[in-house]
């Protein structure tokens, strides 16, 4: 562990020595975060569950450590809303009635992206790197499709940090414009829960944890300051 440590943090002098200037830019855009359901045992003949995207925004500043050479280093602080849309159905009586549930969270997050651009060729880059968000507050938006139960199955989240894998591309209109076009994977686990406990299901069942994380895409315009 430490030699990875002291590997790692040897990797980030390097690229800060050879740096050759440090830039300044801003960032704003859409977003398309949702819910990725891992160890869904709830996807049988009974019960069903599945995740949907939702329509959200960011707003970052950036800090752009760059080189004359193929990379550029960026830190993007700033203000991103996550969440999204939990669809989930059971039968409950004799004559197979289903009654479902589709409800939609949206967190508040400020975030501190660490990425790396790669130069693949004029004015296009590849860009990788890991998402850091601390979640700010949650806001539950709930809708009962068959019955008007007001029952929230979503996780409230506040005051968590979560962690996320980036991948995507940045193209430059012009020296002073970019458009990135990021995807990001959920690597921290927003919870594991029992999606059944709170919606009032009438016969006993074997209680069953789902682990719930966000992905996201994102579509954004950067504005580089000189």
């Amino acid at each position: 562990m430490k030699i990875k440590t002291l590997l790692i943090i040897l990797f980030f002098c390097t690229i800060l020595v050879e740096a050759q200037e440090i830039k300044f830019g801003l960032k704003a855009g859409m977003c398309f975060p949702g819910f990725s359901l891992s160890n869904n045992v709830l996807n049988n003949k009974d019960f069903n569950a599945k995740g949907h995207f939702t329509l959200t925004y960011n707003a970052n500043a950036i800090i752009r450590l760059k080189s004359d050479s193929w990379w550029e280093l960026r830190f993007e602080p700033g203000y991103i809303k996550k969440g999204g849309s939990l669809e989930l159905s059971y039968r409950y009586d004799n004559i197979n009635q289903p009654r479902d549930f589709y409800c939609t969270s949206e967190y508040s997050n400020i975030e501190l992206p660490i990425l790396l651009n790669i130069k693949l060729k004029q004015d296009l880059y590849l860009t990788t790197g890991i998402g850091t968000e601390y979640t700010l507050s949650t806001k539950h938006l709930m809708e009962a499709i068959s019955k008007n139960t007001g029952l929230n199955i979503l996780p409230t989240i506040n005051n968590k940090i979560n962690c996320s894998a980036i991948l995507g591309g940045e193209y430059y209109i012009s020296d002073y414009y970019s458009v990135a076009l990021r995807y990001s994977f959920g690597l921290t686990k927003l919870v594991a829960t029992d999606l059944i406990a709170d919606t009032n299901y009438p016969f006993e069942y074997t209680p069953k944890l789902t682990s719930i994380y966000i992905n996201s895409l994102q579509l954004s315009l950067i504005y580089n300051l000189k």
